[in-house]
């Protein structure tokens, strides 16, 4: 009989095993399994069934060797996981704690520069009530109104006069930028270039 093994998405250890002999079990295995997974409303797991070409002591250095992988959110990485040293976590914190510095700073710059680009009223709403409007008069005539809200996917709602939302349309940088870039980008999008932002952009 096949050998079948669960795991779940939740352990992180720093065992460490013999690398040469793990990476050929791990070839060996590799070519003689086949992965499936079950999702439960807590947590995946991961059901890995072996077939008779790897041998029952094989299949438990197996499970042994997968205790040596991090896994992080719902991805195996796979390395083998050395002893942190309190020097290299000191300066893990130190570049966590200067990226961040970093992010926030760049936000800043991103707020100041959307609000530089914002008329009054716009100013007003956005930070009442953490979006603004965008009027256009489209080539046929029709006026159409848009909110940007905060954030970077969805954010943008066509709406009527009185607030109803018409539809939700998403159309954003491909890089990873703070949302008041984000929204000005779409602000002046929409304003030079309505039909193309539209042709574009995702509509629900």
């Amino acid at each position: 009989m096949p050998h079948v093994i669960a795991t779940t998405n939740s352990w992180t250890t720093s065992a460490t095993l013999d690398l040469e002999y793990d990476r050929t079990i791990w070839g060996a295995w590799s070519t003689a399994s086949t992965w499936g997974t079950r999702s439960t409303s807590s947590t995946d797991t991961v059901v890995v069934q072996l077939s008779n070409a790897i041998s029952a002591r094989d299949a438990v250095i197996w499970t042994s060797w997968n205790t040596a992988l991090i896994h992080a959110t719902n991805h195996v990485v796979r390395h083998f996981q050395q002893p942190i040293t309190p020097e290299q976590r000191a300066a893990d914190r130190e570049a966590y704690v200067r990226a961040e510095g970093e992010r926030a700073k760049a936000r800043e710059k991103a707020e100041i520069l959307l609000r530089e680009h914002l008329l009054p009223k716009q100013k007003e709403e956005l930070s009442l009530h953490g979006h603004f409007h965008v009027e256009i008069i489209a080539r046929s005539g029709e006026r159409r109104r848009y909110r940007i809200e905060r954030g970077r996917s969805r954010n943008i709602k066509q709406v009527t006069a009185d607030g109803r939302i018409i539809k939700t349309l998403c159309a954003h940088p491909v890089m990873d930028v703070p949302d008041a870039d984000t929204m000005l980008a779409q602000k002046l999008y929409l304003e030079a270039e309505e039909d193309e932002f539209l042709r574009i952009a995702n509509h629900s």
